[in-house]
C-alpha cells in the first residue's frame, strides 16, 4: 500500500509535468484515490492542486478532452467525491450471477402475480354467475 505522502508527491509530479498524458493520469489518480487524500490534514495541499487544475482549465492550453477530464475531477471533489453516474466497469462473475438470480426471482414473482390475478378473475366470474342464478325475491 502506498502512503499518502507518496501519493501527494505523485500528484505534484503529474501537475508539474505540464503535458496532456500526465494530466490524464492525474485525473484518473484523483478519481480513484482523491477521497482518501482529501482529509483535514491535507486540505491546503488539495486546495492548491485543484486551484492549479482550475488554472489549467482556464488557460485552454490543453485539448478540450483533457480540460473536460480536469473539470470532471474538480466537480467530483465539489460533489464530495460522489460520482454523477456510476462507472460502466465490467461486472464480476458474482455480480452477473446475482443479476441472473434477481431476474429469475422477478420473473417468478410476475408469473405468480399473473396466476393470482387469473384466480381472482375466475372467482369474480363465478360469483357473478352465481348471483345471476339466484332467483330474485318478489317485491311487495
Amino acid at each position: 500500500m502506498l502512503t499518502e505522502k507518496i501519493m501527494h508527491n505523485c500528484i505534484k509530479k503529474l501537475l508539474n509535468a505540464d503535458d496532456e498524458e500526465h494530466f490524464e493520469c492525474l485525473c484518473r489518480l484523483l478519481t480513484t484515490i482523491g477521497k482518501k487524500l482529501d482529509v483535514a490534514k491535507y486540505t491546503v495541499q488539495m486546495d492548491t492542486y485543484f486551484s492549479t487544475m482550475g488554472n489549467i482549465i482556464k488557460d485552454r492550453s490543453t485539448s478540450s478532452r483533457v480540460r473536460f477530464m480536469l473539470q470532471d475531477a474538480v466537480e467530483l471533489r465539489g460533489n464530495n467525491w460522489v460520482q454523477r453516474r456510476p462507472d460502466n466497469n465490467p461486472k464480476t462473475i458474482t455480480e452477473v450471477h446475482k443479476d441472473i438470480a434477481d431476474e429469475a426471482k422477478m420473473e417468478k414473482m410476475e408469473i405468480l402475480e399473473m396466476q393470482e390475478q387469473k384466480k381472482r378473475e375466475q372467482y369474480m366470474k363465478r360469483q357473478q354467475q352465481h348471483r345471476q342464478n339466484i332467483p330474485q325475491s318478489p317485491t311487495m
